[in-house]
Parts: structure tokens; sequence; C-alpha cells
């Protein structure tokens, strides 16, 4: 149990001493980036480091952009944090860790903060990013929010002795490796998804697939995607914006990448396993639960005749078919209706699904790994930080 402000609520037990409140300023050597837009190109021998480098977890992110003499580089170990954000302000203040000295050149409206002997860099990088809600408070600004570095040097965390840092500083480090190695494992099979995406499917000019089931022969046969789908306009579905949110019940779908935008209690929902296709981005989406969705510019797509045509496979095809629909400001699906795919037999189509849905579910379970992941280090920063 926390005893009083200046000790955590959990707490590895040789320790005992209460924590030290001091600024940031006391701590760190504080240095602003330089402008290096003059020079800067997409390949160099620095790396610059600017506002895209940080992520929202505070992992360092490549910026693409880099330059090939500097004054002064980064240190590894050397914490970086955003000064400006756009939006609601959640990177400002972010902090991430240089992996590596002599590689990176830090860039303007990106600080370096340099630790001294009275404070672990590891233990910082975990305890500022822990306190965001104080750098988001400092953002001053209309559409772009910035800090200023007497902002950043007021900052006054809590710290424990050095050795305490230490033991917290490797705790967040193993956590961290293991979301960098789910992470990896999830990046690793959803490029392999996508790889068997691209060799399950005929090519251009070909009949029969790349990598096929060894019980399955013969050329795939030529039809029109108007001739395998049928499509409803989703009117009776569509729920309004101010209808919907994040407590309710409901999904409300929309095809691009957000998806799920929000939940709805709406009863008159599409109870019916479909895929939902945007006619402004030509993406879309397996749907298996009721839901009710954002615009009529989605619409409901199923397959004419489910003796011949699985869904989930008419699923895959879409996402594998080039679709390129140019001059039409929507409506694309009257379009698309005319474009001839290849297409196997209804037992192939089964085992292709098969195969996807069980490529699905291992990516769904490693996700699943690194979200529980992220929650323990969430739960983990509020309790083991004053």
């Amino acid at each position: 149990m926390q005893e009083n402000g200046n000790r955590p609520k959990i707490r590895f037990k040789e320790f005992k001493d209460e924590w030290e409140q001091c600024k940031l300023s006391s701590i760190t050597m504080y240095h602003n980036g330089k402008c290096h837009e003059d020079k800067q190109a997409d390949e160099g021998k620095y790396e610059l480091i600017n506002l895209n480098s940080i992520s929202i977890d505070g992992g360092l992110k490549p910026s693409g952009k880099f330059i090939n003499d500097a004054e002064e580089t980064l240190s590894e170990n050397d914490l970086v944090m955003i000064l400006s954000d756009v939006g609601h302000g959640d990177l400002l203040g972010r902090v991430a860790l240089i992996p590596e000295s002599n590689k990176f050149v830090l860039n303007q409206r990106v600080a370096l903060l340099r630790t001294n002997k009275k404070a672990n860099p590891q233990f910082l990088f975990s305890c500022i990013n822990a306190k965001q809600a104080y750098f988001k408070q400092q953002g001053t600004g209309s559409s772009q929010l910035n800090i200023s570095k007497e902002s950043v040097e007021n900052f006054s965390p809590y710290i424990p002795s050095l050795k305490e840092q230490g033991k917290i500083a490797e705790f967040f480090e193993n956590i961290d490796e293991l979301i960098k190695i789910n992470q990896h494992e999830y990046e690793s099979l959803t490029n392999l998804r996508k790889t068997m995406l691209k060799k399950m499917f005929p090519k251009a000019g070909e009949s029969v697939p790349e990598i096929r089931f060894k019980e399955f022969s013969g050329n795939w046969k030529k039809r029109k995607l108007g001739d395998i789908f049928e499509y409803e306009r989703p009117d009776k579905y569509i729920v309004k914006s101010e209808e919907y949110s994040d407590t309710n019940e409901t999904p409300v779908l929309t095809a691009n990448k957000a998806f799920i935008l929000g939940y709805t209690n709406e009863k008159n929902t599409c109870n019916k396993t479909s895929i939902i296709f945007d006619d402004f981005t030509l993406d879309c989406k397996y749907v298996d639960f009721p839901y009710m969705v954002k615009s009529s510019a989605i619409k409901i797509l199923d397959v004419r005749n489910k003796t011949t045509d699985n869904l989930r496979f008419a699923h895959e095809l879409l996402k594998s078919t080039n679709i390129e629909v140019l001059g039409h400001a929507r409506h694309y699906i009257s379009v698309v209706q005319p474009i001839e795919v290849l297409v196997p037999t209804k037992e192939e189509q089964d085992k292709i699904a098969d195969y996807f849905v069980s490529m699905d579910r291992l990516i769904g379970l490693q996700e699943q790994k690194i979200e529980k992941l992220k929650n323990i280090k969430k739960t983990c920063l509020n309790k083991m930080i004053v």
C-alpha cells in the first residue's frame, strides 16, 4: 500500500526510503535541436530526430530524413522529447531513448535531455512517459501545441535512489522487450498473410495460383464480381453520429481504417454475416457480428449463391483483386461489378477460406498478447512510479 505521496504503491521489497522530489533541470542537461531543413535528404550519414521520430508509446521511429555532416550528434541513452504537436497534443512531452551514439542528430522542435549522475535514463524515460498529463497541461497554442524549455525543466517528479531507479528501469526494459518480441511475431504473421494472399490467388495472366493445396488441380474459371456478389445499400442500418459513443453496445462501422467508430443502442442492427465495402476507399471488411454503419457510402455484400461460393473466400478475393476505378466520385460498386476475376471450385474456396480464418485467429491471439502486456505495463507505471 502507498504510505504517503512520495512512496509507490508497488515496490521491490529491499527498498524502504522515501522518494525525493526534484526539478528536471537538476537531473538533466536540456538542449534544443537545430534547423536542418536546408540540408536534409532521404539518405545520408546521420538520421534526423524530428517530430515524426517518437511514437505514442515512446518508441523511436525512423524519420526517413538524413544529413551528412553535423557539429554535434546524440549519445546512447540520451532522451529526446517532442516539443510541438498538432491536434490534442497526445505526443507533447513524449520521450524516446537514443539506442546508439554518433548516429542521430537532433532537429528543431525536439529537445535533448541528457541525465547526470543523479538519474538513470531508462527510469526517467518511464517516469516522463507516465506523467504525460503535466506536459499536455503546459501546452500552449491553438492548431499546434508547444511546450517551452522552462515548462520542461520545471517538471518535478519524485525519484528514488539510483539503485532503485535501476531495478525499476530493468523491470520495464524486460516488459518492453517482451512487447517487442511479440510485436515482431505479429508483424511476421501479418507479412506472411500478405504474401500468401498474393501467392494463393493467380497472378495477372495466369489461371492457377503459385501456391495451392495438393488435392486441387485445373484452371480457375473467369467470373464477374457482379455475378458473385449481391449487395444492398445499408440505409436502414445507418446511425447518426450523435447516436453513438464509446459507452453503448452495438458497433458502428466504417470500411476505412477506423473500422469501429463507436457504439450505439439502436436495435435495428444488421445481423447477418457480410462484407462491408466502402465506395470511397474500395476497402472491405468481413463482419460476423451485429452492427450498424456510418453512411450510405458503405455497401453490404453477400454471395449470390452459397452452394457455389464461400463468403469468406469472396472477401479474400476482393482483397487480392487489383481494383482501380478512375473518374468516379462514388458508387464504385456499380463500376466494380463487371470486373473479371478467377475463381476455383467451392471445395477449394472452402479450403482457402479456412486457411485465412486460421491465420487471422493466430494474428488475433498475438494482438491480444501485445495488448495484455501493454496493459500490464500501464498498470505498473501507475503503481511503481510516484
